[in-house]
């Protein structure tokens, strides 16, 4: 998270204010898609058993 925002505030070179909020927005979205897999995994899992 922390590598995140100095790499976003060092590409787009906007205020820290906007800066954060794109990072916790990406975290935000990247951790639903990271739970929405490994649910779709154990419903497939869970169906061929």
């Amino acid at each position: 998270m922390i590598y995140l925002i100095f790499a976003l505030r060092r590409v787009y070179q906007q205020s820290w204010a906007r800066t954060v909020s794109k990072a916790v927005v990406l975290f935000a979205c990247e951790t639903l898609l990271f739970i929405a897999v490994n649910i779709a995994g154990f419903i497939i899992a869970f169906a061929f058993v």
